[in-house]
């Protein structure tokens, strides 16, 4: 399928504890959609798909792909992706007080 619209965003990730829990909560808040997993996550959903993966550096990058048939979908799906992250983040703070 050709999408219309893409979107691209780099997280700088403190550590493989956030990424791995990062990729569990979004693999559980999209269960119900298609999911390939190989050297990135791939979740395909109506509209369009996104794909999470690391980027090969120094510090854990987070690249995250959105493709969609709808800009609205795009923007939604990036935001709720970005939500994810920032609980994960907040989530893995608490836990080493």
């Amino acid at each position: 399928m050709i999408y219309s619209y893409k979107l691209n965003k780099v997280l700088t990730c403190s550590n493989e504890k956030v990424y791995n829990k990062f990729i569990n909560w979004v693999r559980g808040e999209f269960d119900l959609y298609l999911i390939s997993e190989s050297t990135k996550l791939d979740v395909y959903f109506p509209n369009g798909m996104f794909s999470i993966g690391k980027i090969p550096d120094k510090n854990i990058n987070i690249e995250i792909n959105i493709k969609s048939s709808s800009e609205s979908t795009c923007n939604n799906m990036m935001n709720q992706l970005q939500s994810i992250y920032n609980h994960v983040v907040v989530f893995m703070k608490q836990k080493k007080l």
